[in-house]
């Protein structure tokens, strides 16, 4: 994987990565809409070579979400 999780963050949502940090929330980051969503997961799921299970996007709330998820797929924190 040649991209850390935060920079494939920044790059999907067209965020600058230094606003990509533990506070970063679907509630709080106007480029974090719905379409994006998608678009990060998949970009996510592209990168690590993972599948989240079909109900897993939807509780992806903020970054450390899906971090966890991301580790939980991966085995990797």
């Amino acid at each position: 994987m040649s991209e850390d999780l935060e920079t494939i963050v920044a790059r999907t949502l067209g965020i600058d990565r230094a606003a990509v940090d533990d506070r970063l929330a679907r509630e709080r980051e106007p480029a974090w809409d719905s379409f994006n969503h998608l678009l990060l997961i998949a970009e996510v799921e592209r990168a690590y070579g993972i599948r989240f299970a079909v109900d897993q996007p939807a509780a992806i709330h903020d970054l450390p979400g899906l971090r966890a998820a991301v580790a939980a797929l991966t085995g990797r924190p």
